[in-house]
């Protein structure tokens, strides 16, 4: 998937790059910023859109822009710049160190978003500012949206609606009657929340008949103080602000405690009557973005000291109350509260302290207890004292190349409980090679491990490790570590281990582990001895063995001993040691052959692709949008071409020789490539290159005249000026350069006054049509139409004993060939197999050349011959005949007599 095209932000990249520069900020600490583009950008399309149109603002800049100077600065590291944002390593290293840059911001926003689903944009703005621009806004989103978090607003929860300023004087009221809020005593008496005019009149005269009390009086107060705010307009203002003062009270105990509160139908219900969002998610992200990031929380002191409240900030709470002149009874009440909930927190951190000593988890369970009730800044510091105790017993075993480490769990019980692994290599002491832990060389491998066992993938090898073990909680680490107590040495089996035959040979190939210093290989068969095979250090080439017999071969890895005798019992002469090995069999094996004559014509809306079958294998062919890479005639191991290309998908079943594809997209060019695959192995064949720049030629048809006529007919290929025409006896022609046929131009006006009308010896030809034209200067070839003439050729053999035991020495033979189509037979040659026949003239002994006749008449030739030659044979010999050369033409040569063709 391509990357959304780079377009220049002006105003980011003054707000974000010149701005700053001014200020002077380095534009090369972080060319992803200074190029606006984020750090993983990996699409060579925006890279250089982005360094074209940085340079052509800078330069806009330098001579008529605002930041002048600040530009000048930016493209004096201009030309670097782009060397490193083009080179795909140098890009990676400054990313590295882009991202590790931003390592206390990604701290920071984690904490903040602690259980938040989205980030504020107050938030993203405090985050630029508190560190001093910096980072960007941008930069500070990216971040965001690393944590899997959105930069969202959030909802308004009635900050626009004040309460009416003497509405402190209706709590005290309230207080007198044992109500919590004005909205619970307006449910309890009116089971509204905005009771009409004569609901709140009958509630006066009832209370004028009541008795006269305290309670009475203060709820006429509390009904004429509503009647007036009902009256300007204020009630639903108070009502929002104690919802939100009441939803603020549970911000402290994290997101799910004000979502269980919000979608309390009570307070739904409220919700919903004040114009608020209902939805229990919307409130919770809202209050608590009030309640973290209060920064539109309103600025008197009042709404200041519920904030500190909400904020279980009793400190400050009091010394807000302590500073104003004159106070309500209520506030006076509120104040003594606080300075009571201060004083008992300051015991209980006395008694805190007092434990950390002798049961430092005991404190840190009072710290948390306080800290639910109040925000005291020496809470943290305190939890960070009162470390875990360290894991039980470590014990570390190999698995395959890594090494398992597991261990018993911290007795530690409070907190989030998780552990940091270290790797310690060992070195020797004393006379008797003691292996002992080597701290000050120990690597971190794992941080915030949950559970009690972790896998090492990727040790050293040959080398004595030791595993530590701390305990982290809320990543605070235990005051030591657990260390296991012996040592493991890891020696990883060779890699990528890969075993071919070749005619005489066997030759292996394998990847050497991190660590190891060589290889040993060796050689078994059934019945034999094992014997070491002469090796380089990640491969080997094996000719002595013998044909047809399969050989194990075992490739061990090689590690020097870095621990001194009491780790080596099974260590070699050489003093190393060797890795359990791996073992694979192979022998010798027949190459399979290239394809050299495939070719492809375009007909009926399909690429018709044929090519002569190879004597072993299957063939594969693969499409490349370039040049292909792929030497012809290598014979390479399969694995090493499986994503070599696309493999062209057929359209229709493929038949031996010969498969249909859907045409290629127009306007390109293509190269077809066929891969002989036999045993593991590939033979890349010659490339055949398809152009689609012209348009194909259609319903090619071949028709002989009679005689050595052969009439083509086509459709025209749309615009294309000629068209060329190109024939060959036999096999159908390479393509438009085949030095082996013939061919001809044809303009359109030619073709269809004269059309195309060829005089061919006799035989089976093939022809090759295709749109051509020249293309800035060079020749263009359409992709072509192939079509074939003629039949098979039928030609009868027969080898007959004109003396003699048959098939013994001296004894006489005969091959005689007889074309049955009336022209002279092709040239021959006889060819002797053992045990197996031949599947081509090249698999077995040559025993007789049989030339075609001068005379155009003849039909038949022959010639004796002896087996003498071939003594060395094993019996049964199989004879076969096939065509001499390819130039042959289309042949099919026909035993007369089977029987004959075997020689006991």
């Amino acid at each position: 998937m391509s990357e959304t095209p780079w377009s220049l932000d002006r105003t980011r990249f003054q707000r974000e790059v010149l701005r700053p520069v001014s200020r002077g900020w380095d534009p090369t600490s972080n060319l992803f910023r200074t190029y606006l583009l984020p750090p993983r950008v990996a699409d060579t399309a925006s890279i250089e859109a982005a360094i074209g149109g940085v340079l052509a603002a800078i330069n806009q800049q330098e001579n008529s822009g605002a930041y002048g100077v600040a530009a000048k600065v930016v493209k004096r590291g201009h030309q670097k710049a782009a060397a490193l944002l083009r080179d795909d390593v140098l890009r990676s290293g400054h990313r590295d160190a882009v991202l590790a840059a931003r390592r206390p911001l990604r701290t920071a926003l984690e904490h903040d978003l602690r259980d938040l689903p989205a980030a504020p944009p107050a938030l993203v703005d405090s985050l630029v500012s508190r560190f001093g621009h910096a980072f960007t806004g941008t930069e500070v989103r990216e971040v965001v949206t690393e944590l899997g978090r959105v930069v969202r607003e959030p909802a308004r929860l009635g900050e626009d609606l004040e309460p009416p300023a003497d509405y402190h004087k209706a709590r005290a009221e309230l207080a007198l009657l044992d109500t919590r809020s004005l909205r619970a005593y307006l449910l309890d008496r009116f089971t509204v929340l905005a009771p009409s005019d004569r609901q709140l009149e009958d509630r006066r005269l009832e209370l004028r008949r009541a008795v006269n009390d305290e309670a009475l009086t203060a709820e006429q107060r509390v009904l004429a103080k509503v009647r007036t705010w009902t009256r300007d307009g204020q009630l639903a203002g108070l009502l929002a602000a104690e919802l939100r003062a009441e939803l603020l009270t549970q911000a402290p105990f994290g997101f799910d405690a004000v979502r269980r509160a919000a979608a309390d139908p009570p307070v739904a219900a409220a919700l919903a009557a004040w114009g608020m969002p209902t939805a229990a998610d919307d409130v919770a992200y809202a209050a608590m973005c009030l309640a973290r990031f209060p920064a539109s929380a309103g600025s008197s002191w009042r709404a200041a000291v519920e904030r500190a409240v909400a904020a279980r900030d009793p400190r400050t709470a009091v010394s807000l109350l302590d500073a104003q002149t004159r106070l309500q009874p209520a506030e006076e009440k509120q104040r003594d509260r606080l300075r009571a909930q201060i004083a008992d927190v300051n015991a209980r951190l006395e008694q805190a302290r007092e434990l950390e000593a002798t049961d430092p988890e005991g404190a840190l369970a009072e710290y948390q207890r306080i800290a639910r009730i109040s925000a005291e800044p020496e809470i943290d510091q305190a939890m960070r004292r009162c470390r875990p105790a360290p894991p039980g017993s470590v014990t570390v075993r190999a698995r395959g190349e890594g090494a398992v480490i597991r261990w018993t769990p911290s007795t530690a019980r409070t907190g989030a409980i998780t552990y940091r692994v270290l790797r310690v290599p060992g070195e020797v002491h004393g006379s008797r090679g003691q292996v002992r832990p080597d701290t000050d060389a120990a690597v971190e491998i794992a941080l915030d491990v949950d559970g009690g066992e972790y896998l090492d993938a990727d040790p050293p090898a040959g080398q004595p490790l030791f595993y530590s073990v701390f305990t982290l909680r809320e990543g605070q680490p235990s005051h030591t570590p657990a260390t296991s107590a012996e040592p493991v040495v890891l020696l990883p089996d060779a890699r990528d281990v890969v075993l071919r035959g070749g005619a005489d040979f066997v030759a292996g190939s394998w990847r050497l582990p991190r660590g190891a210093s060589g290889a040993r290989v060796l050689r078994s068969r059934p019945g034999a001895a094992t014997t070491p095979v002469a090796t380089e250090p990640t491969g080997f080439r094996d000719r002595a063995v013998e044909p047809d017999v399969p050989y194990t071969y075992r490739i061990q890895a090689l590690y020097r001993n870095h621990a001194g005798g009491e780790l080596a019992g099974g260590e070699l002469a050489s003093g190393e040691l060797a890795s359990g090995g791996v073992e694979a069999t192979a022998g010798t094996r027949v190459q399979p052959r290239p394809v050299e004559d495939l070719v492809a014509g375009a007909e009926a809306g399909a690429l018709t692709i044929t090519w002569t079958p190879p004597p072993r294998g299957t063939v594969e062919v693969r499409q490349f949008d370039s040049t292909p890479e792929l030497r012809t005639g290598a014979v390479l191991p399969v694995l090493s071409v499986q994503d070599a290309g696309t493999r062209v998908v057929t359209t229709a079943p493929a038949t031996d020789g010969e498969l249909h594809a859907p045409v290629p997209a127009s306007g390109r060019q293509y190269w077809l490539v066929p891969l002989t695959v036999l045993d593991g192995l590939a033979a890349v064949g010659t490339p055949h290159r398809v152009d689609t720049r012209l348009p194909p030629v259609r319903g090619l048809r071949a028709q002989r005249l009679g005689g050595e006529s052969v009439r083509l007919t086509w459709q025209w290929p749309g615009e294309a000026p000629e068209v060329l025409v190109g024939w060959k006896r036999g096999a159908a022609p390479s393509g438009p350069g085949d030095p082996d046929a013939s061919f001809r131009r044809y303009t359109r006006a030619t073709y269809q006054q004269d059309g195309v009308d060829l005089r061919l010896p006799p035989g089976s030809h093939t022809f090759l049509v295709c749109a051509t034209a020249r293309v800035r200067g060079r020749e263009v070839y359409g992709s072509p139409a192939v079509a074939q003439e003629g039949v098979r050729r039928r030609i009868s053999y027969d080898v007959r004993r004109t003396g003699g035991r048959w098939g013994g020495r001296g004894g006489g033979l005969r091959l005689v060939v007889e074309s049955l189509d009336g022209a002279p037979p092709p040239d021959v040659v006889l060819v002797a197999g053992s045990r197996l026949p031949p599947l081509d003239a090249a698999d077995g002994e040559s025993v007789l050349t049989l030339a075609s006749p001068a005379d155009q008449a003849t039909t038949r030739v022959e010639a004796g011959f002896t087996l003498d030659a071939l003594r060395h044979l094993a019996r049964p010999l199989k004879l076969r005949v096939f065509p001499a050369s390819r130039s042959s033409g289309a042949v099919e040569l026909i035993p007369a007599n089977p029987g004959n063709l075997e020689i006991r």
